[in-house]
């Protein structure tokens, strides 16, 4: 093989390919912001747990509200890093699963038309048949390669599961 025969292989380069479609069912989540979220969680978790010895053990009625205040405040931070780490989008034969922060929702292939993954979009976002778009948080941009290429997969997937024109 010599130069400019297509089976000539550089010996430092990679070989380029398309993507191959994931097989579905596939889920999708952020890798990045949930390393974070966890690293958070704990370290709130040690600063409640500080917090709530440090309260001196006076048997008074204002160190049981404290007390109490303190554990309120850490479930419900518990609770939104925890919304924060669930968000994701799962394949099947039959459409997207899509949980965000707030709100969960489900899109059968047909309701899908395009996908996008701009450079100044922080995570993907689904054109979808009625007109309207969808964030779709489980890939993000701030996963860096990692995001890009779950994207290019999600958008793979996507297509395969198009009608034909």
């Amino acid at each position: 093989r010599g130069p400019g025969d297509p089976r000539q292989r550089h010996p430092l380069l990679p070989t380029v390919s398309a993507p191959a479609a994931p097989s579905v069912p596939h889920v999708w989540g952020p890798v990045r912001s949930r390393r974070m979220i966890a690293a958070a969680a704990v370290l709130f978790l040690a600063a409640m747990v500080f917090l709530g010895f440090a309260v001196p053990p006076d048997r008074g009625v204002a160190t049981v509200v404290d007390r109490l205040s303190l554990l309120v405040f850490w479930v419900l931070v518990t609770v939104v890093l925890y919304a924060l780490a669930s968000v994701r989008v799962q394949a099947d034969e039959s459409g997207l699963n899509i949980v965000n922060l707030v709100r969960r929702r489900r899109l059968e292939w047909a309701q899908i038309v395009g996908l996008r993954f701009g450079s100044g979009d922080p995570w993907v976002q689904l054109d979808l048949s009625d007109g309207t778009t969808l964030a779709v948080m489980g890939i993000q941009r701030a996963d860096g390669a990692s995001g890009e290429r779950a994207a290019r997969e999600l958008a793979t997937v996507v297509r395969s599961h198009q009608p034909a024109d």
